[in-house]
């Protein structure tokens, strides 16, 4: 007999019943098949034809439409290597939401009511994305992608939804558990951190201003002219050792308020290094944030920060933050 464990490990489904041909005609042997037979379950017994079907299709999809896209070949048209795996990234991620979380929304909330469709939806939806995230850790050992962010990326957000749906799986258990609070709470969290960066975005651009005037005062000062020199009048009371240090520190404040936010909302926003242990870069950790719509509609954004905090580029961050996996624009692809 075959022994199919289930996500929570909390039973053992017996599936199928291996028959030795030189017994058939037994009939002590025979009574013994029927009993195991008798004791055969599948998952689906119970389970709403809606469900079925959504979960029929979804891995249709995925083995036509959506793993596919990894075995077609990067093109050679003089762009960078990089570009192109960012677009077929971006096209990976494109056909996973149509296929699958766009419809998912309506889905959970046929599953809501009744325990085995529940079961059975997110039984199945763990098993469709851990393939999707075996084929595209596949795809990475490829020489062309073992060192690309948006590789990187796209495992970290794959990663990070699965946790996200066990999330809601156990949530929907809980009857004080409000969808809406969590989506809203998301909503929250994403317009934090895009604030966060205007806000450190200006303080930035007044320094970069500070610093030019600075500069043309020493430029000024060394080579010109007697009259140059009267009017540029007295220096300003800084160096540009001050500026820098006021640069970093801006820079900082904003990276420790992203981990300060999943610090604090650790229901909506995942450590993946650490909530899913996985190290994807030793160089950097991932922070994943619940993306809208129940927060399964959407993969979710995914904050990559650099160990070593020199390195931080706060327009990635910003770019990240505001990724939309319906607009593909080259000028961000890093």
């Amino acid at each position: 007999m075959h022994e199919d464990g289930g996500s929570n490990d909390l039973f053992v489904y017996l599936t199928h019943v291996v028959i030795r041909k030189e017994l058939i005609d037994e009939e002590r042997y025979i009574r013994h098949v029927k009993y195991c037979t008798s004791r055969l379950y599948t998952l689906d017994a119970g389970v709403s034809d809606t469900i079925i079907k959504f979960i029929a299709e979804a891995q249709h999809l995925c083995k036509t439409q959506i793993i596919p896209l990894l075995k077609k070949e990067l093109k050679k048209d003089g762009e960078e290597t990089e570009y192109h795996i960012s677009k077929r990234m971006n096209d990976y991620e494109h056909q996973i939401t149509i296929s699958i979380l766009n419809k998912l929304p309506n889905i959970i909330n046929n599953a809501v009511t009744d325990s085995d469709d529940r079961y059975y939806l997110f039984y199945y939806l763990t098993k469709i994305f851990n393939k999707l995230i075996d084929n595209l850790q596949n795809f990475q050992l490829r020489p062309i992608a073992t060192y690309s962010s948006n590789v990187e990326v796209m495992i970290a957000r794959l990663i990070s939804f699965k946790y996200f749906l066990d999330t809601i799986y156990d949530s929907l258990e809980d009857k004080k558990f409000e969808i809406k609070n969590f989506t809203n709470a998301s909503k929250e969290i994403i317009a934090i951190v895009k604030e966060a960066f205007d806000s450190t975005e200006q303080n930035l651009i007044q320094l970069n201003q500070l610093e030019e005037k600075l500069k043309f005062y020493l430029e000024t000062k060394e080579n010109g002219s007697i009259w140059q020199k009267i009017k540029v009048g007295f220096p300003p009371n800084y160096t540009l050792e001050d500026v820098e240090h006021s640069k970093n520190e801006a820079k900082n404040e904003f990276f420790l308020s992203i981990i300060n936010l999943a610090k604090k909302h650790n229901d909506n926003i995942v450590y993946v290094e650490f909530d899913c242990n996985e190290v994807l870069n030793e160089y950097y950790r991932h922070y994943a944030i619940a993306n809208e719509k129940m927060a399964i509609a959407r993969l979710p954004k995914v904050l990559r920060l650099p160990e070593d905090k020199k390195t931080f580029n706060i327009q990635k961050t910003n770019e990240a933050i505001h990724h939309n996996v319906f607009i593909f624009d080259k000028k961000h692809v890093s």
